[in-house]
């Protein structure tokens, strides 16, 4: 990484106890010892993740479909990496993950999903772009405060899936996403199970 981590064991018992540090994941825990150069911050970000994600009225497939979307689209290889365990127990397959690159062709996406990853793309592309008919044609599918989340939702993980991209965590990747030859996605057959 661009920046020097902090071992969990170094860590004040708070943040421990905070990030629930004995239940992470080998990659889970790499990142946020570099976010533990600022408790503070770390915890913080910890807090709006979790207040954000547990008031969320979109399924925890929605939800993994957006991260995963902006994985790819902003090249967060850690993000792509992982999947959440809440996504899994929701129905997410490895054959859905596998459509996210052609999701407007996608037989397994509903339209709903299609325009959520629509409106993913184009909040990431051009989100000038982005006219009252993209508002309405969501709001056939999901209400204004399902809106509401799903913009926060974009815009927090859009940041922290950059953010993690500009420390380069390549140590905590498997040999397969450090080989430049290998195309850059979630598809891939080699991820990894995190909480949530």
């Amino acid at each position: 990484m661009r920046l020097p981590a902090i071992p969990v064991e170094q860590w004040p018992s708070d943040l421990v106890d905070a990030m629930q540090a004995a239940d992470m994941t080998h990659t889970e825990r790499g990142v946020a010892t570099v976010f533990a150069n600022s408790p503070p911050t770390l915890k913080a970000m910890l807090a709006f993740g979790m207040a954000l994600l547990s008031n969320c009225p979109l399924s925890p497939r929605t939800q993994e479909l957006v991260r995963l979307r902006l994985a790819f689209l902003n090249q967060c290889d850690l993000c792509m990496l992982m999947r959440y365990r809440s996504a899994r127990e929701d129905g997410l397959t490895e054959e859905h993950v596998r459509q996210l690159e052609d999701y407007r062709n996608a037989p397994d996406f509903s339209d709903a999903e299609k325009a959520v990853l629509n409106f993913v793309d184009m909040t990431l592309r051009d989100p000038q772009s982005i006219t009252q008919a993209i508002f309405d044609d969501l709001g056939r599918f999901y209400s204004t405060r399902e809106i509401v989340e799903l913009s926060a939702l974009i815009a927090f993980y859009d940041g922290f899936g950059r953010l993690e991209a500009i420390l380069d965590p390549v140590e905590l990747l498997p040999a397969s996403y450090q080989d430049p030859s290998v195309e850059r996605a979630p598809w891939r057959d080699e991820w990894e199970l995190v909480r949530r």
